[in-house]
């Protein structure tokens, strides 16, 4: 069983623990590693090929008589948006909004154009304690923390990218049995995608040659220029900042023009904030997204899907800088749908370890209650592993691996089963989210009395 090539001197114990073995197979995983920047031509042989449904669109052509009465739709919109943000009733559209994609990783070829469109608040900004850094606020156990449009717009003003998220699965991950390097695997797909999916949105916002893509004005270069009234948050104090500062992002107090230090010095299309949600809500709803939402996020409210709060975070997230008056909804929907994207490329990334033979979603023994645990049960009599057994997997990785910089293996549908639903070994049902050990830091909920 040994690994060790030279004898010892003398007999030397070996780990040989029985029971269930903690994911050995992550041993070789490194002999085929795939997370990665997703590189532009990865990224543009898809985005930018018209017959593709991953196409990144132009935004409204400023040339034609159609695209300027759009532009003038967009610009109206964000006007009215400015009148209704503080106003807690017109925080949510009525009806439901349009979904970008059939499966998260089959998006429509067109923008919905879903005018006045606002998603419901996602349940997990709810999570208490709230992110570090994203949002002070003073709020209930199952309160919903966003109330007005300029509360959202405030939630993500300043907020380190994808902050939310990683919140949100600092809680997910408790509700798998996953191993260390799983956890820490799946932790880093969450950064690749965000990081990959600022670095697109950047590429599109500079550098792009294709006609209506890069350099698109901001709104209130749009107003400016038409001397029309567009009134632009910026930050200032209110019920959810107490800890403003003037000139938020180090940017100038007083331009030499007069325009508000609240428009980000970038160009619009597409929003970063909308591009980097759609990317990270696309990773974690893969793992995660047929689980059923935890009933302490809101109490009271109708049963949901984990998939449906990713997919409200996301537009929120987005959306809050059309609350502020800084974006388009072009510049949003076209963002979500990019973050959409690059998400599904780093899932395929993920897919292709050891030549597609990685298991993104195992079978694994659900989480239980802390409190309902039997020490006494009978652990299965596993053995570890044999090194030779290991070390033939190592090598079938090795040569199923994919060249250095290359994905070869599609993504599978996502991880289907909800831990709802799950059942142990013995017949007896899973925990659910909420059913787990309350006295956990790490579970976010209200606390049992």
């Amino acid at each position: 069983m040994t690994c060790v090539e030279k004898r010892y001197e003398c007999r030397v114990p070996e780990y040989a623990l029985t029971g269930p073995q903690v994911e050995p197979e992550a041993s070789f995983w490194n002999h085929c590693p795939q997370l990665r920047m997703v590189s532009l031509k990865e990224l543009t042989d898809v985005t930018d090929d018209r017959n593709d449904p991953r196409y990144f669109p132009p935004y409204p052509d400023f040339c034609s008589s159609a695209g300027q009465k759009e532009i003038r739709r967009e610009f109206e919109e964000l006007v009215d948006l400015s009148k209704r943000r503080d106003d807690p009733c017109e925080l949510v559209s009525k009806g439901d909004c349009p979904a970008l994609t059939r499966t998260p990783c089959e998006p429509r070829k067109d923008l919905p154009k879903a005018f006045g469109c606002r998603a419901p608040v996602s349940r997990l900004f709810n999570l208490m304690p709230p992110a570090l850094g994203a949002v002070q606020v003073n709020r209930l156990p199952g309160q919903q923390v966003i109330r007005t449009g300029r509360g959202m717009a405030r939630a993500v003003e300043a907020e380190t990218p994808g902050i939310f998220h990683r919140h949100a699965l600092n809680y997910l991950i408790t509700t798998r049995a996953w191993s260390p390097p799983r956890q820490a695997l799946v932790w880093a797909a969450l950064d690749v995608a965000i990081a990959s999916a600022l670095q697109a949105a950047w590429y599109y916002k500079w550098l792009s040659p294709r006609q209506f893509t890069s350099r698109r004005p901001r709104p209130i270069e749009y107003a400016r220029s038409n001397r029309l009234q567009l009134d632009v948050l910026y930050d200032r104090p209110d019920e959810l900042n107490p800890m403003y500062i003037t000139c938020p992002d180090a940017r100038p107090c007083a331009d030499p023009r007069g325009f508000s230090p609240g428009t980000p010095r970038h160009p619009a299309y597409p929003s970063g904030h909308s591009t980097y949600a759609g990317a990270a809500s696309t990773v974690l709803a893969y793992f995660f997204g047929n689980d059923d939402t935890p009933e302490f996020l809101a109490p009271g409210a109708p049963p949901s899907k984990i998939g449906d709060e990713l997919r409200n975070m996301a537009d929120n997230i987005g959306f809050g800088r059309m609350w502020a008056g800084i974006h388009w909804r072009s510049d949003h929907e076209a963002g979500l749908k990019l973050g959409q994207v690059v998400g599904c490329l780093v899932l395929r990334q993920l897919a292709s370890i050891c030549g597609g033979s990685f298991e993104l979603c195992p079978a694994m023994p659900p989480a239980r209650s802390q409190c309902s645990c039997r020490d006494s049960a009978p652990c299965p009599a596993t053995k570890p592993p044999s090194c030779r057994d290991l070390k033939r997997q190592a090598e079938a990785c090795k040569k199923a691996c994919p060249p250095c910089g290359q994905s070869n293996t599609d993504v599978p549908d996502p991880c289907g089963e909800s831990m709802a639903d799950a059942r142990t070994a013995d017949g007896m049902r899973a925990a659910r989210p909420e059913d787990l050990d309350r006295r956990s830091v790490q579970q976010g909920g209200v606390p049992q009395q």
